[in-house]
């Protein structure tokens, strides 16, 4: 008696539909020509991780020497 009383309760609720986002919240892609992350990534980091370019080398001693006089 017991099983038929819970394969009735489970007949009677109703089932659920799950829909997308609506089309107000679709998002706009934040990268252009759907770059990856980790190309975004290696980006960033070689400005850091990259060799310095010589012209900076000489910038740089020409402002410490006028630095230090």
């Amino acid at each position: 008696m017991a099983q038929s009383h819970k394969s009735s309760v489970a007949e009677e609720q109703p089932t659920l539909r799950v829909q997308g986002p609506p089309a107000e919240l679709e998002r706009v892609p934040l990268v252009a020509n759907n770059r990856s992350l980790g190309w975004i990534s290696d980006r960033i980091a070689g400005v850091i991780e990259g060799k310095t370019p010589g012209w900076w080398k000489i910038c740089f001693g020409i402002s410490f020497t006028l630095m230090t006089v």
